[in-house]
């Protein structure tokens, strides 16, 4: 929807784009006139005021839920052909060509031409709406209807209600969306003069400043300067940094590019070398933001890397990265640095039964003094508990410390303004040994024996209330009595389990290697599963892969939306383990089947993490909607929170995937991948 932020939700953006097909061959709409406007789509309320006269038009909107104090105001000037957004928040404005993609973000009233070319309109009737005599028409696809709208014969053919469907993807139709009906309507219309003042930039807005952009006043380095990673800084022609850096870790280089062109040349210095000991490694940045990564291994045992520009202006980041070697999921070490240039924010995952501390230090290039916005979640991003901002001048610290009884598992540290730089370093010690001498055992040993060893529980089976321990020898059924059971599992035979478990079967017992209420949870109803949980069927197991009664719930074909339902009105544990992916992955052409939202936002709002990576490569839901160019999906995962600032394995975001279509996509993917590209770009998205 539209936000005072121009970076509007897709979903608004197809409703806008698709009605202004449907506007198109009309007049000019000379009449002046005011009118309020309400709309309906998503289940969000849209609700404003409509100023239209002499060609011109403006929309003061606001969207239900919006914490934000006023809402976005769009001025279209059709005889100029310019588009203009207000902020009256910032008491800024921005301006775009009337068509152009932004264009049709924010205004309903611009694809003419392309409703001329792909859709037939066909009138139905006469009817009045808001007192005005109104032709009714329909807008179709070959025979199937895309929208009723009608339009105002006194008001020069204004469109003053609409009703649009969401087109189908089958292929039979030429103009294809992705959102769900949506209805429109103007009330309380008045016919008078408009000023017009009304559709100029109101005195004292400034021309708004997009936190990408980078001010030419804002100092670069020009010469030689040293650090130590991890460090970034922006550097002009001639400048050149030099990073000292961990020998026995891994090394990442980031360069973003911030004029039209930019050339630069790093070398790593190994261990115990000479300055010129490797060769120089050149690298050319075409683009206007365009961001470059290079990761040297830890065999390099680099000791320092230098960065040098040659041309334009460049930001580089040297930071150095986690060994998964060196570094075991017993200790964690996680360090960066931050900067609106090149990465603004970051999440950094704890093990919540283990004390951590976070360091962050002020280390600004374009002010004396940075701020820093802390934020914990013990399980997902609705469960906040702990924000904190604070102001580091340069040099100085400020540590974080979390206790195991907080049960932190996540932080999103980052920088609020453009100027702001920190770096931060976090770090949890490794876990307890895994053997302890108990006290009495120390107490009553005699001289020269050897004390009794007690084995505390593996880090698998902590916290785990299941009755089946795993590597178990739990209750397995006979192959006969297995097959009858799955048979009645996937017949929904809820009196034929019922009665082996009352006649003595075990309602934990093992069916072809899975308990028996995963095995329900795959093939069955909601019903079984509840009567079997009833009689004592285990919410808690998982296996080894960490798969538990949710999610074998998430395979079963037909009835996955009640039974995962009935798991968790039972108690099933949902939190940053839970795994959410076969979920998520239930899509057609792009777009959710139908349930999938409501569960997934139930899911998380219970405290699955939506970050939580979904393969070993730290692929997240984002990153994966955004590579399948799945728009629906994408836009329901940043709303409930997802990170547009993490990384997989190979250094990807999102956005990056976005940037990376696949072979052989068809026109509605491609669509879907311009938008979702706009929109993480909007957002600020690395």
């Amino acid at each position: 929807m539209i936000r005072a932020n121009p970076a509007a939700r897709i979903g608004w953006v197809s409703f806008l784009l698709f009605l202004g097909m449907l506007l198109a061959g009309r007049a000019a709409w000379g009449n002046d006139f005011t009118a309020d406007i309400s709309a309906r789509m998503f289940n969000s309320d849209v609700t404003g005021k409509v100023y239209a006269g002499a060609g011109r038009y403006r929309m003061d909107l606001t969207v239900a839920g919006d914490d934000v104090e006023k809402g976005p105001v769009v001025v279209t000037d059709r005889v100029k052909g310019v588009t203009l957004l207000l902020n009256p928040n910032t008491r800024t404005y921005d301006t775009f060509e009337n068509f152009s993609l932004r264009a049709y973000m924010l205004d309903p009233f611009q694809a003419i031409t392309y409703l001329q070319e792909k859709v037939a309109r066909r009138p139905i009737g006469t009817e009045t709406v808001a007192g005005y005599a109104c032709d009714h028409d329909g807008f179709y696809d070959q025979d199937v209807k895309l929208a009723d709208v009608w339009f105002a014969r006194d008001l020069d053919a204004f469109p003053v209600k609409a009703h649009i469907v969401s087109g189908r993807k089958d292929g039979a139709i030429k103009v294809k969306t992705n959102i769900r009906d949506v209805t429109l309507e103007l009330s309380n219309i008045k016919v008078a003069p408009i000023d017009s003042a009304v559709f100029a930039i109101p005195a004292g807005y400034a021309k708004e400043v997009h936190p990408s952009q980078v001010r030419k006043d804002k100092p670069a380095i020009t010469q030689t300067v040293k650090g130590s990673a991890p460090w970034g800084r922006r550097i002009g022609q001639g400048g050149e940094i030099q990073v000292a850096v961990d020998p026995h870790r891994p090394v990442a280089i980031v360069l973003k590019n911030l004029t039209d062109r930019s050339s630069c040349r790093y070398r790593i210095i190994p261990q115990n070398g000479a300055l010129d000991a490797t060769p120089a490694q050149p690298v050319a940045l075409t683009k206007k933001w365009q961001k470059k990564r290079f990761e040297i291994k830890k065999s390099k045992k680099s000791a320092q890397v230098m960065v040098h520009v040659e041309e334009g202006l460049v930001y580089a980041a040297v930071t150095n990265e986690a060994d998964p070697f060196a570094f075991s999921r017993d200790r964690k070490i996680q360090e960066g640095y931050l900067h609106l240039s090149i990465l603004g924010a970051t999440q950094i995952d704890l093990d919540p039964a283990r004390p951590a501390t976070i360091t962050v230090t002020g280390d600004s290039q374009d002010a004396p003094a940075s701020r820093v916005v802390l934020k914990c979640f013990q399980r997902g991003k609705q469960d906040k508990t702990i924000q904190q901002e604070c102001r580091l001048a340069n040099g100085d610290h400020k540590v974080f410390h979390f206790a195991p009884e907080q049960q932190v598992r996540a932080c999103d540290i980052g920088v609020k303004g453009e100027n702001d730089g920190i770096v931060y370093h976090a770090e949890q010690p490794a876990a307890a040994p895994a053997k302890t001498r108990t006290a009495n055992a120390s107490a009553t040993a005699k001289p020269g024996s050897t004390p009794k060893i007690v084995r505390t529980p593996s880090s698998a089976s902590v916290g785990r209330t299941s009755t089946i321990q795993p590597g178990s020898k739990a209750a397995a059924l006979d192959k006969a009595t297995a097959k009858i059971i799955i048979r009645a599992l996937n017949n929904g035979d809820v009196a034929a389990v019922r009665e082996r478990i009352d006649n003595g079967m075990d309602p934990n017992a093992l069916v072809y290697g899975a308990p028996l209420l995963q095995k329900a949870a795959n093939l069955s109803t909601a019903d079984m599963v509840k009567m079997i949980i009833g009689r004592g069927g285990d919410l808690a197991y998982r296996d080894r892969s960490g798969n538990d009664a949710l999610s074998q719930a998430q395979s079963n074909r037909k009835h996955w939306q009640a039974v995962i339902a009935a798991l968790v009105e039972a108690g099933a544990p949902v939190n940053g383990e839970t795994h959410v992916w076969k979920l998520a992955f239930k899509t057609k052409n792009g777009v959710f089947q139908p349930g999938v939202r409501e569960t997934l936002a139930m899911l998380f709002s219970k405290g699955a993490d939506i970050n939580k990576p979904i393969s070993k490569s730290g692929t997240t839901l984002l990153m994966h909607a955004a590579k399948k160019a799945w728009l629906e999906p994408l836009e329901f995962y940043l709303d409930h929170g997802a990170n547009i600032d993490a990384r997989d394995a190979s250094g990807q975001t999102a956005l990056d995937w976005a940037r990376t279509p696949r072979r052989g996509e068809k026109a509605y993917e491609q669509q879907n991948r311009q938008a979702i590209i706009e929109r993480l770009v909007s957002l600020g998205a690395p």
